[in-house]
């Protein structure tokens, strides 16, 4: 029995030891060091409006498990130093979600600070300032919230909003946040009768007053442990949804942005495809209305407007568009069909539209396909970043949105 106990004892022990040494190879690996798996200092702080927002003068950091980055923010709550006395330079503020933010990416890696740094080269001297406005996770109606709260602080030239098909839209109406895993912490619109925008802010609020004990702690989120378990739940529930009853709604993922026409034989609930072209076209209707909201706003402070779409995993990620074709073989895919729409509503506003998807393929073609980080995380590597930015850069001036030489 001495013998079994000594044997059980001696197994267990290199199993530990084999472990930890894993750990060790993983954190060394993806992040270069040994810092806690997703824990740390938080970025955020919960907001009665807006819902949540960056916690300014901040420096932390931003972990998962493919990266760990440096964050700062500045007194506004922006990603970033802060903003230089006003002076000659022509200043553009980028407003967008993560992308823009810049997940995964430095301070000086953020699609913001590289145009800056582009547009500077291109005009030979050190003539633009570009502020990065990106908040992680924010929708279309928090991004109008947050530049309706910041935009004469930020006093920007140009104004250039981001459109994303991940958080834009599905999140904007209570309808299409209901369908959707997370959101609840969100503000939402509608429009009414007459056209105009109508704000509900009880997610908001309901999450301020469940959170706000925060703003007097101190700035650690949860444990790592209790971050881990978090995130690797939803990203276990995600890869392994096998049976078709614990699969996603394709019409809702991906939705009108990404499809030709809605599949409901893949509906959870049975719904028949004229439920979800009223779900889409109400939530693109709304999304429409918050844009022009923003570029009104833009105007009245003597601001110029101009828009994008940012390029999904969805559209460029290698296996990401596949694994969606093997799970619904029926689903018809056009992932042009956002872009394409924001395009006209563009046109129809006299809104400029920049292209920075091109660029992304035209690289891809030669070769470049490491675009995005490849664990659990759909963000984009810097790489990207810099390939987006010069030619934005070029559109800007080509299209006479900043001044030339």
């Amino acid at each position: 029995m001495r013998v079994f106990f000594i044997n059980l004892l001696t197994t267990v022990i290199t199993l530990i030891v084999c472990v930890g040494v894993i750990e060790i190879g993983l954190r060394l690996h993806y992040f270069g060091n040994m810092t806690p798996f997703i824990g740390g200092p938080k970025l955020y702080r919960p907001d009665p409006q807006v819902g949540f927002a960056l916690i300014p003068n901040l420096k932390s950091s931003q972990q998962r498990p493919a990266f760990i980055v440096p964050v700062t923010t500045n007194s506004l709550g922006l990603r970033g130093p802060e903003l230089e006395p006003r002076s000659n330079k022509f200043r553009i503020a980028v407003l967008g979600d993560s992308h823009i933010f810049g997940s995964g990416l430095a301070d000086n890696e953020t699609l913001p600070a590289r145009l800056q740094i582009e547009l500077n080269t291109l005009a030979g001297s050190d003539r633009f300032e570009v502020v990065n406005a990106g908040s992680p996770a924010h929708s279309t109606v928090q991004e109008y919230l947050q530049h309706k709260r910041l935009a004469k602080q930020v006093d920007a030239d140009l104004w250039i909003f981001a459109f994303t098909g991940e958080n834009d839209i599905q999140y904007n109406t209570a309808e299409l946040r209901s369908k959707m895993t997370s959101g609840p912490r969100r503000p939402v619109a509608a429009l009414s009768s007459n056209g105009t925008l109508e704000f509900d802010f009880s997610g908001a609020e309901r999450y301020y007053k469940k959170n706000k004990w925060r703003l007097d702690g101190p700035l650690q989120d949860r444990p790592w442990y209790e971050n881990t378990a978090v995130y690797l739940r939803g990203k276990i529930a995600w890869k392994s949804f096998g049976g078709r009853s614990a699969a996603p709604d394709p019409n809702i993922v991906l939705g009108w942005p990404y499809l030709k026409e809605f599949s409901p034989e893949y509906a959870p609930a049975g719904s028949p495809a004229v439920d979800y072209e009223t779900l889409w076209q109400d939530g693109w209707n709304v999304t429409k209305a918050l844009i022009l909201a923003i570029r009104d706003e833009s105007k009245k402070l003597q601001s110029d407007f101009a828009m994008m779409s940012v390029p999904s995993d969805f559209q460029l990620k290698p296996g990401i568009r596949e694994s969606f074709e093997d799970l619904f073989p029926a689903l018809k895919i056009d992932d042009t069909r956002g872009d394409r729409a924001l395009k006209d509503f563009g046109a129809a506003n006299d809104i400029p539209v920049l292209d920075i998807r091109t660029p992304l393929e035209k690289a891809k073609a030669a070769g470049i396909t490491d675009l995005h980080y490849t664990v659990f995380d759909s963000h984009m590597k810097p790489v990207a970043h810099e390939i987006m930015a010069k030619d934005l850069a070029r559109q800007l001036m080509s299209q006479k949105l900043v001044p030339g030489n």
